[in-house]
């Protein structure tokens, strides 16, 4: 399942990168700047697709402008059959008398004039399907620049307000908003690793520790197992190493029968 939560890499992910941490907040930041930049980049894609899309429409109708007038002027070149296709054969002179000689004009006339019946109008249903596909395309390139071109444009232009020292002043704000926020976590943490620090130095006793305490295999009870686990544990913090009264355990107190 692509939204469950994985427990197990959660934990080994390294605490450095996650977005919590002190500092990482600037790869957001550096997202706001990157968003002008992207949106440039999409406004340059979309005019290079307009200009393809009006140069395919132009030639479209240039190359069906042009074959359009030499089809209604009737200048299209047809190829005549000449009497050497048909090859040298001649006709017998007392068989098949009703069939003209190779060679006679009557076999390959030309059209005297314009293109008629069906090639004709299959010839100009291909110029005006030609003509058809450039409206269609000039009205995608049209699309393009009014439509889609314009609309990132203007969300620039509200998104975005460049400062006179350069930058923007959305990433500013975002920028100081994060630092703000995270100023007093970060003053925790900077004192919490100040105590890490301190407490993997090794513990030195104050002086005169041994008076005011039984050594451990002296003491009785409970008195015993606390001093032990005092003694176990690291030094703590500079603070904390010089007490303001020496250590006393409370006396013993005799039970009576």
């Amino acid at each position: 399942m692509s939204g469950s939560y994985d427990e197990s890499a959660s934990a080994t992910e390294e605490t450095t990168d996650s977005f919590w941490e002190v500092g990482n907040y600037k790869r957001t930041v550096k997202r706001i700047d990157d968003g002008h930049r992207l949106c440039n980049d999409l406004m340059n894609c979309v005019h290079e697709r307009a200009k393809i899309e009006k140069s395919y429409a132009q030639q479209l109708t240039d190359w069906s402008k042009r074959w359009r007038q030499l089809i209604e002027k009737g200048t299209v070149a047809f190829p005549r059959v000449s009497p050497g296709h048909l090859g040298p054969t001649t006709a017998s002179p007392g068989r098949n008398r009703g069939v003209r000689a190779v060679g006679d004009p009557q076999l390959s006339p030309r059209p005297p004039g314009p293109q008629y019946g069906s090639l004709e109008k299959a010839w100009a249903a291909i110029m005006t399907e030609a003509d058809k596909v450039s409206e269609l395309h000039q009205e995608v390139k049209n699309s393009l620049l009014n439509d889609d071109f314009e609309k990132v444009k203007n969300w620039q232009k509200d998104a975005y307000h460049k400062q006179i020292m350069g930058g923007f002043k959305e990433a500013k704000e975002a920028e100081d908003g994060f630092r703000k926020a995270q100023k007093p976590w970060a003053k925790k943490l900077k004192e919490v690793r100040e105590a890490q620090s301190a407490l993997g130095q090794p513990c030195v006793p104050s002086p005169g520790w041994e008076g005011h305490v039984a050594p451990p295999h002296r003491q009785r009870g409970w008195q015993g197992f606390v001093t032990t686990a005092l003694m176990s544990l690291p030094c703590p913090p500079h603070s904390w190493r010089q007490p303001r009264r020496p250590i006393t355990w409370p006396a013993r107190r005799r039970s009576w029968p």
